[in-house]
């Protein structure tokens, strides 16, 4: 879920997934956390007048795959650039980063 926050959140095209593995499968994800990737993913699975497409969960789980692999090629360039010494104020700046979008959202 981190992951997939931060490649939507990177407002970047989602990045095509590799091999037949996704992240996850319908069975996997909770229906709390199904409705989140599909509030968070609303707008991109809404495809013109096509409203129903929102209810799509296959549609959902290819884009937060997809999306979540962007996510982790972000966090892996951040900890790539970032300094030896430096690895966790990676994470706390993405944390950080999150929580403010989260405010803008929510507050």
């Amino acid at each position: 879920m981190y992951a997939l926050a931060i490649g939507v959140e990177s407002g970047n095209a989602p990045k095509a997934v590799k091999g037949n593995i996704g992240f996850a499968n319908t069975r996997s994800i909770p229906h709390e956390y199904m409705s989140e990737i599909t509030s968070l993913l609303a707008d991109r699975l809404i495809q013109g007048d096509e409203y129903d497409e929102i209810a799509n969960v296959e549609r959902a789980i290819e884009l937060a795959d997809q999306y979540a692999n962007l996510g982790f090629e972000i966090i892996e360039s951040d900890y790539a650039s970032a300094p030896t010494e430096d690895d966790e104020s990676v994470i706390w700046d993405k944390l950080a980063s999150l929580d403010e979008k989260y405010q803008e959202l929510f507050e």
